[in-house]
């Protein structure tokens, strides 16, 4: 397949663990006010039945890599803005079958447009006081890792173009709590989720102990033990970012673990 999907889906509450989570925890004064609303008026609308969650789905494909470009392979998918469309057969003239989503990016989407897109109503959404997930769903080459890490080199303070949907949100929320001059703190964890087994990618232990979830008081799943660390800025998160990047991939010399990439705020 000369083009491969990468899907996202975007979902307000938490959802349970999917492989790599760069997890970010926002404190403000009067986000927790607005939050407080927001939830109240959440709770009513479930209590008269409104549809409370919002998933999405959204796929982007990416164009053909260099392997693929020297192998000659058939460019056999096409993009719309909310449909993918599949030739299994690359002579035929006619798309074989038509697959519709919330949205969809093609290869000229680059990653500024996907973040504006998809990802700043997900933090709007969280400065207001809601938890969100987003996760990168799809098989080895898709183009997970580059869409949430991308780049992660910085110039002069300013993102590389090519920087991901975590870089580009530790900016984004620093920013906007700046911009409210209110009292706030951002703490992050980056946990992996391998053959049913939690990894804490931010221990500072060389062999951590296996992390676990259990139910809170309110039947809800809660993960412990899992390192949380305050940042100062941006750049401190980036930086957090790198080093549980590194023990992820010094792992992937003995096996293949990118099948979900996933990022949660709360």
């Amino acid at each position: 397949m000369a083009k491969k999907a990468s899907v996202f889906k975007q979902k307000y509450f938490p959802t349970s663990m999917e492989n790599q989570s760069f997890n970010s925890e926002i404190v403000s004064t009067p986000t927790l006010e607005r939050a407080r609303k927001r939830r109240r008026s959440n709770e009513h609308a479930v209590k008269e039945g409104e549809k409370a969650i919002n998933i999405q789905v959204v796929v982007r494909c990416r164009g053909r890599i260099e392997r693929e470009i020297a192998a000659n392979s058939p460019v056999i998918v096409k993009t719309a803005a909310r449909e993918v469309q599949v030739r299994t057969n690359p002579q035929d003239t006619l798309p074989h079958k038509t697959y519709t989503f919330d949205r969809v990016f093609g290869p000229e989407a680059n990653q500024k447009k996907l973040f504006d897109t998809i990802v700043v109503p997900i933090l709007n959404e969280v400065r207001a006081g809601y938890n969100c997930t987003l996760f990168a769903y799809g098989q080895t080459s898709t183009g997970k890792t580059f869409t949430m890490e991308g780049k992660l080199d910085t110039n002069d303070g300013a993102l590389n173009p090519d920087a991901g949907v975590i870089p580009r949100s530790l900016y984004n929320i620093f920013e906007t709590l700046e911009e409210e001059s209110a009292d706030f703190s951002v703490r992050v964890s980056y946990i992996e989720l391998y053959n049913e087994e939690l990894k804490d990618l931010l221990s500072s232990e060389d062999d951590p102990p296996k992390l676990k979830i259990l139910d809170d008081n309110n039947r809800k799943g809660v993960l412990h033990g899992h390192e949380e660390v305050l940042i100062q800025n941006a750049e401190h998160g980036i930086r957090v970012l790198r080093q549980g990047s590194i023990k992820r991939h010094m792992a992937q010399t003995n096996y293949n673990k990118n099948s979900r990439y996933k990022v949660t705020y709360n």
